[in-house]
């Protein structure tokens, strides 16, 4: 064999080493990526659920201000439980529309499980209990206490 073929040889060998390890770096990769773009839009269902979570949270603000509020107070403390309430409503339909429109077997489930946050306790949600004062002015503990355990 002379030296000019072992050269060749050896060179082959080398290079079709290289090219296999290449190969399987190059599949391992692409299947890394391909797992991770394929956890993205779930990310962002987790983000958009989140926000949800936030603005339901945000409502308590408001409902306080109601529970809180004398007369003149009232309709504008209303006015903004409104509003926060809205938010709310619009976001959960959105989150609705999109765990309803992602093929994913478990979505259907959690839809079902977020879909309640609207008809659980109807009455509750639509309309906060709001304390009395007494003449002076002053509210008593077991009134506040009755109006807060009535809250959703």
């Amino acid at each position: 064999m002379s030296l000019k073929r072992l050269f060749w040889l050896v060179s082959f060998a080398l290079m079709s080493l290289f090219l296999l390890l290449t190969a399987g770096l190059v599949a391992t990769q692409w299947n890394t990526y391909r797992n991770d773009a394929a956890g993205v839009p779930v990310v962002r269902h987790i983000q958009l659920a989140m926000h949800v979570m936030e603005l339901i949270s945000s409502e308590r603000g408001p409902s306080n201000s109601v529970l809180g509020a004398n007369e003149t107070e009232m309709p504008a403390a209303r006015a903004e439980l409104e509003r926060a309430r809205l938010n709310s409503d619009r976001s959960i339909t959105t989150l609705l529309y999109v765990l309803h429109s992602y093929p994913n077997p478990n979505y259907p489930a959690i839809a079902t499980r977020i879909a309640q946050l609207r008809t659980e306790q109807p009455g509750k949600y639509e309309q906060p209990v709001s304390p009395v004062p007494d003449p002076n002015g002053w509210f008593h503990a077991r009134v506040v206490v009755a109006a807060v355990d009535a809250l959703p």
